[in-house]
């Protein structure tokens, strides 16, 4: 009985050091004929491995493991490179889009592309003004010049011309 509760210590021990080491612990020679262990451990390092590369920013690893774990993963990863793309369609100037997932981060998603839409809504509308009042300032420059043009060919043929210096 006493053996049965050390080597139940010693499995506890080394799989809290499977969930919490920096390294991958190796199984201890006491506990290699445990059946399923190696299993166990060779799926714990998939999922560190990938949770490792999603953590760099990486979300191409296939996730091939199975369990409500791995599940919990994929659809983590789907929903981030679907973020990602999402994220692609704002930079290339596509402010319809909006977040439905990821709690928190699509409220913040979406407030940040409605904010980036109006203000570019706002610089269009603010663009199109000035070229209003461009093409009208144009125009009445246009005007007086041919005005003054006018006015001085007047002044020429009638023989009025004065000269505007002293």
């Amino acid at each position: 009985m006493a053996d049965d509760s050390n080597r139940m210590e010693l499995l506890v021990a080394h799989l809290a050091k499977v969930i919490h080491d920096p390294v991958m612990p190796e199984i201890p020679p006491e506990l290699a004929d445990v059946a399923g262990l190696g299993a166990i451990q060779e799926h714990m390092g998939s999922l560190r491995d990938i949770l490792d590369a999603f953590s760099r920013g990486d979300f191409s690893p296939n996730v091939r493991l199975r369990g409500v774990i791995a599940g919990r993963l994929k659809t983590l990863q789907a929903s981030l490179l679907h973020l990602c793309w999402q994220i692609q369609q704002v930079a290339d100037g596509d402010f319809t889009q909006r977040v439905d997932f990821l709690g928190e981060f699509a409220t913040s998603f979406n407030s940040m592309v409605a904010q980036l839409d109006a203000a570019l809504t706002a610089l269009r509308h603010k663009e199109d003004e000035l070229t209003r009042l461009t093409l009208a300032l144009q125009h009445e420059v246009e005007q007086k010049a041919d005005a003054l043009g006018a006015l001085s060919k007047r002044r020429l043929a009638s023989g009025t011309w004065r000269s505007m210096t002293p």
